[in-house]
């Protein structure tokens, strides 16, 4: 018989067996107590408990009941406890490490499932937060689907779990592998190559938990269907609202370690957007929200067939329930730290070390710098009173705690989503009115600024275990730390004026200096590889026209059927040499050729060529590598990453070293969006590289090279990015250093304007567009175009290898060459710099009128592509074909396509690179070096370099003279005058196409 008395969700849970995990958790223990306080009648509850820190499980069991949240419980029915029973188990292990014994009896007698347990930690082991995020839900599936009288089963989730998508609704979402797949990893792998890989494989998730609760949805996805099961996704759990007490909450995640560091004048500045949504919802609102879509995920299995639920989607059989607060009742950052800071000082505690000071920011920059002012300095300082006085520091080491967990909040912090939570507002309508007294959960009811009273005190009486009483020394101690913080602010900044007064009274004295840059290198003997490539061209005649250095051992191979000497000889047919034969006329006298192949074990140097390098050589440069973008993955590596090792083990044994510079690229890690001057962890490990290329042959490797390269676009930084990582660790202990130019283009002015060998990247895309050949290129107009002319690529380098030769560093210092941060020039403006100087010059050899398109998105690029770039070149070689000629158009763009299809990932990319290495090391020049040796891009004149950038490439790239530029200028009219009458010939015969279709259809 029913008792009328009870509500719906009361009568559903009256008489159940009931089996929760996670009951020692935060949300565990408000489950716990909420069923057996509201739904008194429930039959049995078994809770799974594990062994932690030295407790076994019955001991943390009596724990469980022995807080505050019990408390009321403990008073009022002291016999609750007989209808709990404790499970001994580990969701880490196996089948939940529950003994057979248990699990039978679980399997007779439970009713309903409850899987509250999870490790929230971001940064737990992917071993462990798989196991118990991901394992032990496929398996406590597989126990419930041997559960006779199972009723409901609910999952607790997170909304954050598919956090990579901006848009999140209550569905299901792919992840980015199968969750049992991940499992069976796990399981096959030692943790050492787990840590390894772990990037790799949580992609772009921010961390293992919300990776392994994504995957935990795809098991339920694939595993669940069959059950009457449901997901409820909260977003950040923070402290209850009114039960079992107010404002009750155990742990210092998320906000509330915000909101208690910055009440404690702890925490004074956050890296987060303050306009964005903080998605916080209480404690006991998300139990009740639970508990009632236990009961209608029974309500809903009840009510239809097994045929009914086979014929519904995923999401209609396995509901999924957002319990969010901004989509109905939404507070932001600011307003989170607003009514924090009015709530705490209503309560102030005499715990709080410091005046409230809060520094919110977007900017990753100012952020760290705030945190070295606000945080470091005055953790420095106030450790080293500590000492002074016999007491132990430990603000510094608290610091680094706080910003590992600031940094971890950041992205939450940083970012916002627009989630939807229309199942979780059905929810709400479909209750009675008073299971919505007994089960609240309607947050868009919920008062945000009581909340917070009832928030911050929680927290300062159950997390700081400051009684309300101590409120009033509170405010008097918070009174004298605000006059003590504005009095300090008072001197700093009198401290602060007096310093400026200093400096700006002494002015510098300048001094006419000679070169110290070529004093370094002059009479230097010179080892370069990559001697007949772009760079080293240049570098070569630089060394030897300003710096008179004594002799250049260049490393050549033979190529394409020529010789080494062969190809030593070609190298100064080119102009470039020109000035540097008036000059300097017996400059070859200082060169040595040294046979050699980069591809080849020890660079495939003779050992009698290599004892002379070794003797004599005091700087290397090591320019050589294969800038191709397709090239296999095993050349690649020879020539990037083991010619690199090769070269270390060289420098170590020559005794006259003095400077190994390596050249990289500002892309090696071009995966991430910030890139400082530092070292990072490549995708895998150079041995591993290695070993991996001596057991695959190349056409195993070609199958898996995507999987191999993970992120990198490309085998080029793919293997520059390991390549560093490798001289990082070979170079140690010698006068090391790096460079990193972004995308390198023609010479401004040294040793001729504009001078440059290749079509690569921009330069290809400039001429191509310029001779008409080129229509479109799928590029973001505004992304950065990160360039950097040759010659100042040079000039750096020369100074890098200088600098270094001063100091000997711990690891190679690095410095990115960029254009970015000081002279930063978008896609539309260089298109149009080349556009506005190509025309003052045309060439006669354009085949039609200059129509270039920048298409940010891939669609109209690829209709650009068929119209302007495919059709014609049909149309032509059709032509061609019927008069006899070879057609030719339609395979030439394939290569076109080929080689703009390679440049999008950098055009539609921005990078955030810092490099203060570079700029200090130009202020560290005397002015005859800045002179001499010009490479401050922020000193750079773009309108005055493209004049010669586009006159370099006609001159050098298409061998035409400025001679022809009059020819150029009339062919140009030409082709105006036609492309402008085929396109209204164009236009008229589309018009009349529509009178026609519209006259038959009407």
């Amino acid at each position: 018989m029913v008792d009328t008395s009870m509500s719906e969700l009361q009568q559903f849970y009256a008489g159940k067996t009931i089996f929760l995990t996670g009951a020692s958790g935060f949300l565990g223990k408000i489950l716990l107590e909420k069923l057996l306080r509201t739904c008194p009648d429930v039959k049995k509850i078994y809770i799974l408990v594990r062994t932690k820190k030295g407790k076994d499980p019955k001991t943390r069991f009596d724990d469980i009941f022995s807080g505050v949240v019990f408390q009321a419980l403990n008073e009022a029915n002291p016999e609750y406890k007989e209808k709990v029973s404790l499970i001994t188990g580990d969701c880490a292990l196996p089948d939940l490490g529950i003994q057979d014994a248990d699990k039978e009896t679980i399997t007779k007698e439970v009713n309903i499932i409850l899987h509250s347990a999870a490790t929230v930690r971001f940064d737990e082991h992917l071993t462990i937060a798989t196991n118990i995020n991901v394992r032990a839900i496929r398996d406590l599936i597989a126990m419930a689907k041997k559960m006779p009288q199972l009723k409901s089963f609910i999952h607790i989730s997170t909304v954050y779990s598919n956090c990579i998508r901006k848009e999140i609704d209550e569905n299901f979402y792919e992840a980015s592998m199968k969750g049992n797949n991940l499992i069976d990893l796990i399981e096959c792998l030692d943790e050492n190559l787990i840590s390894d890989i772990t990037s790799q494989l949580i992609g772009e998730y921010p961390n293992s938990y919300v990776f392994t609760k994504a995957l935990a949805e795809d098991v339920i996805k694939s595993e669940g269907v069959g059950l009457p099961l449901a997901i409820v996704r909260p977003s950040i759990v923070v402290a209850s609202c009114e039960e079992p007490v107010k404002g009750w909450i155990d742990n210092v995640y998320g906000p509330t370690g915000v909101t208690i560091g910055v009440a404690l004048g702890i925490i004074r500045t956050m890296h987060c957007r303050k306009d964005n949504v903080v998605d916080i919802v209480p404690a006991d609102y998300v139990c009740n929200a639970i508990l009632a879509a236990c009961w209608a995920t029974d309500r809903q299995h009840q009510s239809t067939s097994e045929d009914e639920r086979e014929k519904l989607s995923i999401e209609k059989r396995i509901p999924i329930y957002n319990f969010v607060s901004s989509a109905q009742n939404a507070i932001t950052w600011n307003n989170f730290i607003n009514y924090a800071y009015e709530a705490c000082h209503k309560v102030p505690s005499p715990l709080v070390v410091w005046h409230y000071v809060l520094f919110l920011t977007s900017n990753v920059y100012l952020y760290e710098l705030a945190h070295l002012l606000l945080h470091t300095v005055p953790g420095h300082i106030v450790d080293f009173i500590a000492r002074c006085i016999g007491k132990k520091p430990l603000l510094v080491k608290g610091y680094k705690k706080i910003h590992k967990f600031m940094l971890v909040v950041s992205y939450f912090a940083q970012r916002q989503w627009d989630f939807h939570d229309d199942n979780t507002k059905l929810l709400w309508k479909s209750l009675c009115e008073k299971d919505r007294q007994l089960f609240q959960f309607n947050i868009a009811t919920l008062d945000w600024i009581s909340y917070f009273d009832n928030y911050t005190s929680g927290c300062r009486l159950y997390l700081l275990k400051d009684t309300l009483d101590t409120v009033p020394a509170g405010r008097r101690k918070l009174r004298i730390l605000k006059y003590a913080h504005y009095t300090l602010m008072g001197f700093l900044l009198y401290g602060l004026y007096l310093a400026l007064r200093f400096v700006l009274s002494t002015l510098p004295i300048e001094m006419e200096e000679s070169s110290e840059i070529c004093a370094f290198f002059e009479d230097k003997t010179v080892f370069l590889t990559g001697s007949t490539g772009f760079l080293g061209k240049i570098l070569i005649e630089k060394l030897l026209r300003v710096c008179n250095v004594g002799k250049i051992f260049m490393l050549v191979r033979c190529k394409k059927g020529k010789s080494e000497e062969e190809r030593f000889k070609e190298i100064f047919e080119i102009p470039l040499f020109d000035r540097l034969k008036i000059e300097k006329p017996k400059f070859l006298e200082k060169l040595v050729m040294v046979a050699g192949d980069c591809s080849l074990p020890n660079l495939g140097i003779k050992d009698e060529d290599r004892k002379m390098i070794i003797d004599e050589v005091h700087v290397i440069f090591h320019c050589a590598a294969t800038v191709r973008f397709d090239q296999k993955l095993r050349t690649a590596t020879n020539i990037n990453v083991i010619a690199t090792k090769d070269i270390c083990a060289m420098a170590r044994e020559m005794i006259n070293l003095k400077s190994l510079l390596y050249i990289s690229t500002a892309y090696s890690f071009c995966t991430r969006t910030d890139i400082d001057e530092q070292f990072y962890k490549p995708q895998i490990s150079a041995e591993k590289l290695f070993k991996l290329l001596d057991v695959l042959n190349d056409d195993q490797i070609a199958e898996c090279q995507e999987s191999i390269l993970g992120k990198w676009p490309n085998t080029y930084s793919f293997s520059k990015s390991i390549s560093e990582e490798v001289f990082k660790d070979e170079s140690k202990g010698l006068p090391t250093a790096m460079i990193r130019p972004s995308i390198i283009i023609s010479t401004f002015k040294e040793p001729i304007a504009g001078w440059v060998d290749n079509y690569y990247g921009p330069m290809g895309v400039a001429h191509g567009a310029g001779l008409g050949l080129l229509r479109t290129l799928h590029a973001d107009p505004l992304k950065n175009a990160d360039l950097v002319p040759a010659d100042y690529v040079i000039n750096a380098m020369l100074a890098v290898a200088w600098k270094s030769s001063k100091q000997i560093f711990n690891e190679p210092k690095i410095y990115n060459y960029v254009s970015s941060p000081e002279k930063p020039i978008n896609w539309k403006t260089y298109m149009a710099q080349c556009q506005l100087n190509g025309n003052q010059i045309p060439s006669p050899l354009a085949v039609w009128y200059f129509i270039f398109r920048l298409n940010k998105y891939k669609w109209k690029h690829n209709l650009d592509i068929l119209l302007l770039h495919t059709l014609p070149a049909y149309i032509i070689d059709f032509l061609a074909f019927c008069i006899g000629k070879k057609p030719i158009l339609v395979e030439s763009y394939k290569k076109i396509h080929k080689f703009i299809n390679v440049l999008s990932y950098f055009t539609n990319r921005e990078w955030n690179f810092e490099n203060e290495n570079t700029k200090q090391l130009w202020l560290e020049l005397n002015k005859t070096d800045k002179k001499t040796f010009e490479f401050s891009m922020a000193k750079l004149d773009w309108n005055a370099y493209y004049k010669t950038y586009m006159m370099g490439g006609r001159i050098y790239l298409l061998k035409d003279p400025m001679e022809t530029v009059p020819a150029g200028k009339r062919k140009l009219m030409i082709m105006q005058s036609a492309h402008y009458c085929l396109v209204a010939l164009i236009w008229f015969l589309l018009y009349k196409l529509i009178v026609l279709l519209y006259g038959a259809v009407f």
